[in-house]
């Protein structure tokens, strides 16, 4: 098996050589998938199975050799299963948009809202829907009908409120890899000219950064966005695989530090420092920091004293529905507890939890 992993990268190597058209240098990138006959296998089969190893490269950034094996499989039926019931809860119209505030953390007042995808279950109750955000295709995939009704829904209802003069933003989280999918921009540009929000009152907020080839893809993907006026956004920043030098490369306007920094602040010193270290060189990067998951009163204070412009957690308020969003823009300041009394929607199962943290790299 090894040896026909070396010849599929040797491949890779030869395809991935520059040539010129019309003194243009052109490369060309692949994907490919390997699958091993077997007695039992039938022709079909060992297609299909190729076929999802190659997918699986090609999801993995291009570039890349995969080799099948049988949870692929099992992986794929998943796949299939969560799309026809993402199908049927977007028809039964059991779907819905929280939205949680994100405030100024020198003034408290409310400067943008986090959408949050929810789903009702069978006795009406609000549940996490986080099976459905994973559900984002492959790289060359467009945009899903699920995608495209959160990013209208989102959208349409940030324009009413800035119509009923509620100077306020949106944030919309998706799948870096979305990005770079088929006529993803486009897509954006038509629901934003259907509405009356200005571009740059929205903002895309990508799942941390993807490397390799694949990064070269998001980069142009954020390059068109913000030629349309859109801010764009690094969620969860420091738990994965992000780099600084990376950031540097990125046209993105805000950086999130992700909730397990936060939730150690001021206890521990050396995720503090190092909370703080990322919060200056994102400033030095010209980038708006914000803080997710502040809970204490204490962890604003240091995230503020730090130069951190922008919190939201349930210090301020969970997500809430329209209705709730509505009475706190209405009131504009959010202060410590101001959750109570404006309907917040906890649900529990989408607070994440603490997890160990990754030294992110410098």
């Amino acid at each position: 098996p090894r040896a026909i992993e070396e010849v599929a990268e040797r491949l890779l190597s030869t395809l991935s050589a520059p040539y010129r058209i019309n003194d243009h240098e052109v490369r060309v990138a692949a994907s490919i998938g390997i699958a091993f006959s077997a007695p039992d296998i039938d022709p079909a089969d060992l297609m299909r199975n190729a076929d999802l190893a190659m997918y699986r490269a090609k999801s993995g950034g291009k570039g890349r050799v995969e080799v099948y094996s049988p949870q692929m499989h099992v992986e794929a039926v998943r796949r299939v299963e969560r799309a026809a019931r993402q199908r049927r809860a977007l028809h039964e119209k059991r779907l819905t948009v929280l939205y949680q505030p994100v405030v100024d953390l020198a003034t408290g007042r409310v400067c943008e809202v986090e959408a949050l995808l929810r789903r009702r279950d069978d006795r009406g109750s609000l549940v996490g829907a986080a099976e459905f955000i994973r559900l984002s295709g492959g790289a060359e995939a467009p945009m899903p009908p699920l995608g495209r009704w959160v990013l209208e829904e989102v959208v349409d209802q940030a324009a009413r409120w800035r119509g009923a003069g509620h100077d306020i933003g949106a944030r919309v989280s998706l799948p870096a890899r979305q990005l770079t999918g088929a006529g993803f921009v486009e897509v954006v540009d038509a629901v934003l000219r259907g509405s009356s929000l200005p571009p740059p009152a929205l903002t895309l907020e990508v799942t941390e950064i993807v490397r390799g080839e694949g990064a070269d893809g998001l980069i142009g993907g954020i390059a068109a966005l913000k030629r349309l006026g859109v801010k764009l956004s690094v969620d969860d920043f420091g738990t994965g695989q992000s780099s600084l030098a990376y950031l540097r490369r990125m046209p993105i306007d805000i950086l999130k530090i992700d909730r397990s920094f936060v939730a150690e602040v001021g206890s521990c010193p050396h995720l503090t420092a190092l909370t703080s270290t990322i919060v200056r060189l994102g400033l030095d990067l010209g980038l708006t920091m914000v803080a997710a998951g502040v809970e204490t009163p204490s962890q604003a204070a240091i995230l503020r004293d730090m130069g951190c412009q922008r919190g939201q957690g349930f210090l301020y308020s969970g997500p809430l529905e329209e209705e709730g969003m509505l009475k706190v823009l209405d009131r504009g300041v959010l202060g410590e507890g101001a959750e109570h009394g404006f309907g917040v929607v906890e649900v529990p199962a989408e607070r994440s939890p603490v997890v160990p943290v990754q030294r992110p790299q410098v």
